[in-house]
């Protein structure tokens, strides 16, 4: 674990990052190619080493906007 000295603030984003990840069957690879974002970005959060950027979270909340959207039903 590290030393940050904004650690209790951010204890829940590794946790949080994770579980969306296995929710939608997303590598970190994956999830870093659907944001504004690196793999390092991802690894690190999930390592709590820092929090996401403000641009991030707001990506992450489109994003599983976006992947919660049931799909087009077939047209007849």
């Amino acid at each position: 674990m590290t030393n940050h000295p904004n650690r209790g603030r951010i204890q829940h984003w590794p946790q949080y990052l994770q579980g969306f990840r296995a929710r939608f069957g997303l590598s970190q690879r994956q999830l870093a190619e659907l944001l504004p974002s690196t793999v390092r970005d991802i690894e690190e959060i999930e390592q709590g080493i820092y929090a996401p950027r403000p641009y991030l979270k707001r990506a992450l909340g489109d994003l599983a906007a976006e992947l919660n959207k049931p799909p087009f039903p077939d047209s007849q």
